[in-house]
């Protein structure tokens, strides 16, 4: 599983690239790969004598490659440890992530289209946000204070949604949460993802999606993009996977009920195995592994999840 803008944290994956071989050479030789298009090192920015600082969260240039960088580091150790995937699941920025585990795209090209994506933000779209909301889906469509000025972006499971919008726009929602006592909780994005706020690299970007090389992919697929099995990636998926409301439960709802599951959570603070381990599908049995978190014991929580694959 892999996810997007709004799992990251300052510092992530650090213990996992101070303690495991694997993981830290793909992360240092993807790092190659951004250093040669934008001069900068990634690595050296998340783990450098300060680490990333909580501005930094919010550079798009920097975070957008970094997410990627690390979710495929741990792919691709993880499959070189023996633990192959029978299915991939992206929400967001994850989608790029399973493209490239899936030898769709290269990685390379992946990267660079991340980078490209993340310039052409910054430069022409306005600056806005993503909230989760802490309560069932139906208070957005019931609150003109919610939906006459922010996008439904997500319904991860009941009492669970997110909504994202301009800044004035997210802020005064949020003002009116805060009043109403419902809680919820501003994600680490600047820019209304899944929104019509990007609708303004729609053009740029498409342009350059078309240009890269796409194959047919080697793992099956599961997006949220399109809330179920993906055959084919493509340039349009690709859009999609930042335009598109995120559909998380459909995706999940399309799982064979015939089959017990493992899923293996890659992204940035666990944030997807926690939602997931919420949604009820009936008849299927799961189990959640979230790698990277904030509590200082990623290998840890490799080791006993790769003990619990290899386990069958």
């Amino acid at each position: 599983m892999f996810g997007g803008q709004g799992t990251q944290y300052r510092q992530m994956g650090l213990e996992l690239y101070n303690t495991y071989p694997v993981f830290r050479s793909w992360m240092n030789r993807l790092d190659s790969v951004v250093s040669s298009i934008t001069g900068l090192s990634v690595v050296n920015r998340l783990y450098g004598d300060r680490g990333s600082s909580l501005t930094d969260l919010h550079d798009l240039t920097y975070m957008h490659p970094a997410i990627f960088i690390i979710q495929y580091s741990l792919a691709r150790a993880l499959i070189e440890e023996g633990i192959e995937p029978d299915l991939l699941l992206g929400m967001s920025l994850g989608e790029y992530v399973s493209a490239a585990v899936t030898d769709a795209v290269e990685a390379e090209a992946v990267l660079e289209s991340i980078i490209i994506q993340s310039k052409l933000i910054e430069s022409f779209c306005k600056k806005g946000g993503m909230t989760t909301i802490f309560s069932n889906a139906d208070l957005y469509d019931s609150s003109p204070q919610l939906h006459t000025t922010c996008s439904l972006v997500a319904v991860n499971y009941d009492g669970h949604f997110v909504i994202a919008g301009e800044e004035t726009s997210l802020s005064s929602a949020e003002s009116w949460l805060n009043s109403n006592r419902i809680i919820n909780q501003r994600l680490p994005v600047s820019y209304g993802f899944h929104t019509v706020q990007l609708e303004p690299i729609k053009a740029a970007y498409m342009n350059h999606l078309q240009s890269l090389t796409y194959k047919a992919p080697t793992v099956p697929l599961l997006s949220t993009a399109v809330g179920g099995e993906c055959i084919d990636v493509d340039a349009y998926l690709m859009w999609q996977a930042i335009r598109e409301p995120m559909r998380l439960n459909e995706a999940m709802e399309k799982l064979d009920r015939n089959q017990d599951y493992i899923f293996l959570d890659l992204s940035p603070s666990g944030t997807l195995a926690a939602i997931s381990s919420k949604i009820y599908i009936e008849g299927i049995r799961s189990d959640f592994y979230p790698l990277i978190t904030q509590f200082n014991r990623d290998a840890s929580n490799l080791r006993h999840a790769m003990r619990r694959c290899l386990k069958g």
